[in-house]
């Protein structure tokens, strides 16, 4: 193992027919504003320890240590120190993270440091355990598939898989959890291994094949009445289709997809915390939504609300923009802009999130205005004179802002809106509307007349009550 090991799983096992093993590197760069070789330097660096040590477990814990560890050398002795204790049980994952360790103390020459000998004891123990455990399971899996029960041949593989994810093997997690398809027998199980399946795909970042589940999980016969017995699906679906989506920049429905959890179920992710639901849906919400859709959407949520308790920093930003307190708002991102960038689904985004705030901030900022002194605006939004004019200028090109400046003067002149044109707009869209409306409801009228109807599995049981 190198310093940049890309995978958790044993050298000597292939996984080309089933996926790429997971990526312990920092992904791939999408975004221009973050340079590949870019470190960041974070405050209060015990703090970020302890959301990691209570926030997550097993191959999530792993990951996002992993890459503080590469992207910030300030915390990756201390971060490093860690993982070696906590992956004790992975005897592959403790491994790699002391081979990292060792090559730390060597490079950096911290000779105030002593590096803890490497534990080949605990190594082979653990590697015992786990072959027991595997050969046991095994067993009990030929007994099963002798006598054809496919509800025990499903358990056998989901444990196999669990098994391979506590020990951080997500190459045979993801062989045993598609075996486990076919084996299952109703919606509650298929449910629960397209689940798996996604946490895989999130932990290598395959963000299509991520959505492709989601979909394929709500798409499952039987969906709708599981999900009436626990609520805690649906979160677990949108918490892994917000990241897919803010992964791949579709901020505004990852942002969606956030906003439309609830706080009791974000405790069961084995993706993100509570805490990560909120400064990803916040923060996404701040850049692509409107004043109207932040307050209906965000600030007058009970659940998100609840959610944005754990993480009073950006829900006083959230509240602050809505306000148009805006340096305020960008004090309170700034503080929190380190943090973010130890975030290895965050990072690459943070640039383009804040500058897409800052644009929200400077269209909010004009809309009462006839006219704006561009100087008064740079002091606001703390940028230079120059900085400020060229973003006006790209907000007024992309149709954000409709007004003139004035470079000699540094003002920005709203332009006059001709109450004639606006009123007959709105009447246009009211007439369309209506049309659409009378159409439909012919459409309507007609499938009824032949016939042409099917009901959703509530209603067919409300009918039959009825008819009781």
């Amino acid at each position: 193992m190198n310093g940049n090991s890309k995978d958790f799983v044993n050298d000597n096992q292939s996984c080309d027919a089933v996926q790429e093993d997971v990526q312990m590197d920092r992904p791939a760069n999408d975004n221009d504003d973050n340079d590949e070789g870019t470190f960041y330097v974070v405050e209060n660096p015990s703090t970020i320890l302890d959301d990691y040590v209570y926030n997550y477990l097993n191959t999530a814990l792993y990951q996002r240590l992993a890459y503080i560890a590469d992207c910030c050398p300030p915390l990756r002795l201390e971060i490093l120190e860690h993982a070696v204790f906590v992956t004790s049980r992975a005897p592959f994952v403790y491994q790699f993270f002391h081979h990292r360790l060792a090559v730390e103390i060597t490079n950096a020459k911290r000779l105030q440091y002593e590096l803890p000998p490497l534990d080949t004891k605990r190594i082979k123990e653990q590697q015992e355990k786990s072959a027991s455990t595997i050969a046991r399971m095994e067993n009990s899996l030929r007994f099963y598939e002798k006598t054809g029960v496919k509800a025990c041949i499903y358990r056998i593989h989901n444990e196999l898989a669990e098994h391979y994810m506590q020990i951080g093997n997500i190459c045979n997690a993801l062989k045993w959890f598609l075996k486990a398809q076919d084996y299952c027998v109703n919606a509650k199980q298929v449910i629960s291994t397209n689940q798996n399946l996604i946490n895989i795909a999130v932990f290598q970042q395959d963000w299509s094949r991520v959505l492709s589940y989601v979909t394929k999980t709500e798409q499952t016969p039987g969906f709708r009445e599981e999900l009436m017995k626990d609520e805690k699906i649906f979160t677990l679906l949108k918490c892994a289709a917000g990241v897919a989506q803010l992964s791949t920049k579709n901020f505004k429905a990852a942002a969606h997809s956030f906003l439309q959890t609830c706080w009791d179920c974000c405790e069961f992710s084995d993706i993100v915390s509570p805490g990560d639901v909120a400064i990803y849906g916040g923060l996404c919400a701040l850049a692509t939504f409107n004043r109207s859709e932040l307050h209906y959407f965000v600030i007058i949520n009970t659940n998100f609300r609840e959610i944005l308790e754990d993480e009073p920093p950006i829900r006083e930003a959230i509240l602050n923009f809505y306000q148009s307190r805006f340096p305020a708002c960008k004090q309170l991102l700034d503080r929190m802009r380190g943090r973010l960038l130890l975030d290895i689904y965050l990072a690459p985004h943070v640039s383009t999130l804040y500058a897409k705030i800052r644009s929200r901030g400077l269209v909010q900022y004009c809309i009462p205005y006839v006219s704006v002194d561009i100087r008064r605006m740079a002091q606001t939004f703390d940028r230079t004179v120059p900085a400020i004019e060229e973003e006006l200028v790209r907000l007024i090109l992309d149709g954000q802002i409709e007004a003139l400046i004035d470079s000699v003067n540094k003002v920005l002149y709203a332009k006059k809106k001709d109450p004639k044109k606006t009123a007959l707009a709105k009447g246009l869209a009211v007439g369309k509307e209506h049309l659409r409306s009378a159409q439909m409801l012919v459409l309507r009228v007609a499938m009824l007349k032949s016939g042409i109807e099917v009901q959703s599995p509530v209603e067919q049981i409300e009918d039959m009550q009825v008819e009781k």
